[in-house]
């Protein structure tokens, strides 16, 4: 049995995926992926599976919701490779017909402006620290 690959759309290069999360393979294989926490919390490295077989491991539910799970979406950070593994990312690489391969931006939501207090620090993974704020208005905050 061959050992299992990550493939990221848009790509032309691949990434062994028979150790680790396929974060791991991505990151190792300095492969175009976004993330933060690396511990299934907040999102960012949320990512459709286009093909392949993936084993995923416990996350936070507002890193990944149900509906995300049933189109597709993982969280990279989470994921195994059970095989060969393509991903589409949340930003593609496009080709602009100059050689130059452009990133295209997924519609973010409007920037807003708001105060808040810091009243605690606390470190949760030896890259993630968690912030516990005290906020003048509410927020809505999306993961990712």
């Amino acid at each position: 049995m061959s050992k299992p690959t990550l493939s990221i759309s848009g790509c032309d290069q691949t990434a062994p995926a028979h150790r680790g999360t396929l974060l791991d393979a991505a990151i190792k294989a300095g492969l175009p992926i976004s993330y933060d926490c690396r511990s299934g919390e907040c999102g960012t490295c949320k990512c459709q599976l286009v093909s392949g077989e993936v084993r995923q491991l416990p996350h936070l539910p507002g890193a990944l919701t149900q509906g995300e799970k049933a189109d597709g979406w993982i969280l990279s950070c989470r994921s195994h490779a059970k095989s060969d593994v393509i991903l589409a990312l949340p930003t593609s690489i496009a080709d602009t017909g100059d050689g130059d391969p452009r990133i295209q931006d997924y519609p973010l939501p409007e920037a807003k402006l708001v105060v808040a207090y810091a009243q605690q620090s606390t470190l949760r993974t030896t890259d993630t620290v968690e912030f516990s704020i005290r906020m003048v208005e509410p927020l809505t905050f999306h993961p990712g």
